[in-house]
């Protein structure tokens, strides 16, 4: 389980192990905020580095996307005769089997001798 942590202002900071946690407490860099869910306010000052928007992740996602849509609008090869090609695909494999000399499974089930 992870333990919510707080800055000194009491903004929410990410969650740490349990470990981290016990660790802080007992050096005295944090002291306990909130019992149920558990939470530790730091008691020391911390560097809080903005990210900007212009390298967020909803932002990185949306030129990830835009650019897979362009690539995926040229890759797209239209087949108006699926069905055609499906079939001839079975067909081929179907025959394909006959032609090597080899027994389907049926044939085979069908040639044994029962005792």
């Amino acid at each position: 389980m992870k333990v919510f942590v707080l800055n000194m202002r009491r903004e929410p900071l990410m969650p740490i192990t349990h470990r981290k946690a016990r660790i802080l407490l007992t050096l005295g860099k944090a002291k306990v905020y909130k019992n149920a869910p558990f939470t530790i306010q730091l008691m020391y000052a911390t560097e809080e580095a903005k990210q900007d928007d212009s390298n967020s992740s909803a932002t990185r996602i949306n030129k990830t996307t835009a650019l897979s849509e362009k690539i995926l609008a040229k890759d797209i090869i239209e087949f108006d005769d699926v069905k055609e090609m499906l079939t001839t695909h079975r067909d081929y494999h179907r025959d394909a089997g006959k032609a090597s000399g080899s027994a389907t499974i049926y044939e085979l089930d069908t040639n044994r001798k029962d005792g």
